[in-house]
Formats: C-alpha cells, structure tokens, sequence
C-alpha cells in the first residue's frame, strides 16, 4: 500500500474529498488526468511477499514504473517501452530497478491487472496561500478480460514540515467518508478482482481428510501436480521465466515418485503406464533445465565463485545457443499430440482411481508410506563415506526426492512437529546431495564444452577460464562431501526415526 493511501467505496463521489477538507483549508483543484496502470508482480508474488508494490502508469506517450515499499514517497523510473511480461535485466538501469531485483531474482514481472484511472489532484493552501498537503484522487475501473468497478482512492501528501496536517487529512476523510478497513491496498484490490489474490499460488495446495479413503487422497495430491503442470505449460512454451520449467519439472518428479510409493493405490497397469509418460515428460524437459543451471552459474547467481575469471562470453554464446536448439525441440515435444493427450488421459485414469472401492483411511496408509521411503533411504546411506561414487550418490539422492515429494504431498495430515522436525533434516541431507550432483554434472558438461570449443578458433584465454571454473566447482564438491556425512548421521539417527514413527499419530 502507498503511504497515505485510503480506499472508499467505487461508488463514492470524487467531490466528497474536497467537501470533507474545505471547512479547513482552501482547496485548488487541477485538471483530470487519463491514465492507464498495469499492476505487476512476479507469478509466484515475490513483490508481495517482499511489501512492495509496482505498477507501470502511462500517460499518453509516458510510461512510468512506480514503486513502494514502505518509504515516505514512491519510487519512479523510466518504465521503457518494451511490452510485458519483462524480466528485471530487460528495464532501463535505475535505481528503482536495483531495489527490487533481490526480491525478483531470475522471475518476469507479469501484467496481472490492468486499470484505467481517471486523477484529480487537489492542493490544500493554507491562509498564506501556501500549499500544506496534496491529495491525488483516482477513479478506478479495470479493464481487459474483466471488468469492474474499483474503490476510490485517495492518497494523501503531505510537504515535508507538514506530516500534521496531512495526519489530520487522512483522520478527517477516513472518519467522515467511511474509509475501507482491511483492503491491501489499491493494487491487492485490483489483482483481486482480475482473479489473483497476492500471496495465493495458482494452483493451491491440498488440504486433505485424514479419515478420507486413501485412493481418493492420492488421487487429489496427483491431481493438483498434474494442474501445476498444465498451469505453467504456457510460460515454459512462451520462454518467459526459467522457473516456469522448474516447477513443472518438479511437479513431473513429485508423480514420478508418488507412483512408486503409492503401495497400490494406483492399479499396477496405470501406475506403469504413465510412469513411462511421466518419465518421458522429465527426459524432455531436462536439457533445457540443466542449460539453464550452467548459465545461471556463469552469470554469478550460482553456486560457483566466478570472481576474477574473464573470457567467458565464448562459453556463454554456445550455451545460449544449445538453449535455443533445446527449447526448440522442448517446445515441440509439449506440443505434441503425446503431451496433448498426457494430461487428459491421466485425469480420467485419476477419476476412475479416486472413486476406487477402497476404505483404508489416508492417515496411517500416508504414515507408513513415509516409514517405507524412511527405511529405503537409511538402507541406501549405510555404505556411503567421502569416497562414495557420484553415481551412488545419486541414487540415495533419488530416495531423499521421492520422501520429500511424499512429506510433501500429505502435508496437511501428518503430525506437524513431526512433519517439520522431518522435513528439515531430509532437506538439509537433500541439499547437500543436490550439491554433490550438480558438481558432477557440470563438471562432466565442462569438460565436454572444452573440447568442442577447443577444436574452433577459441582462445587459450577462454579455454583456460573454462579450466579454472571446472575446479572452482571441484572446490564445492569437497566441501558438500565433508559436510554429507555429519547431515547422514542427523537423518538416520534413532531420533529422526522416532519422528518419521509419530508422522500418523492420531493427534493431529
């Protein structure tokens, strides 16, 4: 919310501001203003979640990014005049753009509402003739796919000396005009009523009954992933934001698993099936994915210290363009009449699953899934030491993915200190494995990218950066590698075990 902005009813009358403030200042009003706001925000609300606000307002030929964030005044800047969805590095160098590139990361900014405004701005003088307070008064409407008629709002501004008066400003019209209470702001009203709510993912999660049949339960978790899936299909086909490919990848794997674990609550012949599918669907995906890990490494938002290293851009333009060749034939894939069908055979294959002649309430079949996942990982980790092969690694990795899908998806009934306590010691020993995997991928992809540029016209400068970043990667192997043993004896220990046996208690 802007500083001083109040909200009142879409039906109030602009003229009322100016009646409820005349009994105690002059007021001079200027001539109305047209303009257009697009209300952005990331498409998981990063914005939000960091209290700030941006919209693009344009005026004629003039397009300005306005931020706030809590400061006494919003933050302006050159909006640029490319159309959005745009990501952080694609607006014109500005201090507004340095404040919310953290908070953005590698995420697009998506237009998620769009406004017409009609603005009066009135000045408050004093009996000196001296201007106190401005009052900006906007009539709201959105526009696009929907329409409706928005608050009225009003923002209040004082000049500096004057926070009394425009204190007394916001109390006086808040009292006497029946001011909104509760409301966001203009901008949270807005994305509500285009059908986003600020800090809601998408797709939401699954709240289940822990008394519900189990097959009903599995269906519902199944069927949420395969809803993420298609959610962020557009993005991943449009290219707009890399984290679109990542969650539909992790949705993929999240299937992938429960159908291992779902102990027949798929039938034999649907579980192979599209496990098959599901697993077609991750090797498609994959490349693109793992290209843009390695280029995100090479822009310093990596794991990998790339200070000091130059000659890179060599490396960089032929991974760019692997992307390209790779999101060419990802695009194709997605759609193609295979994943076309995927997701309308599967959610009829979920149907017939969820309405299955089973009484096995969810909780203690969700428990002792997760004491089977519990069991395999501990059995799978017994052997490991610094020395273990990457390969190995990766499988006990591939155990830790399919418990925390599975902790994950039931969520909502296992015991929650349990859940917690769990889940933290398996994402700590998962993290750390992920580490050791991503070193050995890349450092393979590293060694293999030198070798072809080594037969071009590539310079020895290059060739030797390329060098110095495959052993600083080495470095985080050897590091994760110390650190995998102590996270190991933490997941395995008696106490975690108790854990994972209190996951069904009834007390929930």
């Amino acid at each position: 919310m802007d500083p001083g902005e109040l909200l009142f009813g879409a039906a109030t009358d602009p003229g009322e501001v100016s009646a409820a403030l005349s009994d105690r200042y002059h007021v001079q009003a200027e001539p109305p203003i047209e303009a257009r706001w697009t209300c952005l925000d990331t498409a998981d609300w990063r914005l939000h979640r960091a209290g700030m606000t941006l919209r693009d307002s344009r005026r004629g030929r003039n397009s300005t990014l306005l931020l706030s964030d809590g400061a006494p005044a919003p933050f302006t800047a050159p909006a640029g005049s490319r159309a959005w969805p745009r990501r952080v590095d694609a607006l014109p160098p500005s201090e507004l753009r340095d404040r919310i590139a953290p908070a953005v990361g590698v995420r697009a900014l998506l237009p998620l509402a769009e406004v017409a405004v009609r603005s009066v701005r009135l000045r408050l003088l004093d009996e000196q003739d001296k201007t106190r307070v401005r009052i900006e008064i906007d009539q709201q409407r959105l526009v696009g796919d929907r329409t409706a008629a928005l608050p009225l709002r009003v923002v209040v501004a004082p000049l500096r000396g004057y926070e009394r008066d425009g204190e007394r400003c916001s109390t006086l019209l808040a009292t006497s005009m029946s001011a909104l209470a509760e409301t966001g702001g203009a901008s949270a009203v807005a994305f509500a009523a285009a059908g986003h709510i600020p800090g809601n993912p998408t797709v939401p999660a699954v709240h289940l009954d822990p008394g519900a049949p189990a097959a009903e339960s599995v269906a519902n978790v199944l069927r949420r992933w395969i809803d993420v899936i298609d959610s962020v299909r557009a993005g991943v086909l449009d290219d707009v934001d890399i984290e679109y490919l990542h969650d539909m990848r992790i949705s993929v794997r999240a299937t992938r698993s429960l159908l291992r674990l779902s102990g027949g609550l798929v039938p034999d012949s649907y579980a192979a099936r599209f496990a098959d599918e599901f697993a077609w669907l991750g090797r498609l995906t994959a490349p693109v994915r793992d290209l843009d890990v390695y280029l995100l490494e090479l822009d310093g938002r990596g794991s990998t210290d790339l200070r000091g290293l130059e000659d890179l851009d060599p490396l960089r333009r032929h991974l760019a363009g692997q992307r390209r060749r790779a999101l060419s034939t990802l695009r194709a894939g997605l759609e193609s009449p295979r994943a076309l069908a995927l997701s309308v055979q599967w959610r009829a294959a979920l149907d017939e699953i969820a309405t299955a002649d089973d009484t096995s309430p969810t909780r203690p079949v969700a428990a002792e899934q997760a004491r089977v996942a519990y069991r395999r990982i501990v059995k799978a980790a017994a052997p490991v030491s610094f020395e273990t092969r990457p390969e190995q690694l990766h499988r006990l990795r591939g155990r830790c993915k399919r418990m925390r899908y599975l902790l994950d998806a039931y969520g909502s009934i296992y015991v929650r200190e349990p859940h917690r306590e769990v889940l933290s010691a398996l994402k700590s020993l998962q993290d750390c494995l992920g580490e050791i995997q991503d070193v050995d991928v890349q450092r393979a992809q590293l060694s293999r990218l030198a070798r072809t540029l080594s037969r071009g016209d590539t310079s020895t400068e290059t060739l030797l950066a390329i060098g110095a970043v495959r052993d600083r990667i080495l470095r985080r192997d050897a590091a994760a590698r110390r650190t995998v043993d102590r996270r190991l004896s933490r997941f395995c220990s008696p106490k975690t075990r108790r854990r994972v046996a209190a996951l069904g208690s009834a007390e929930a």
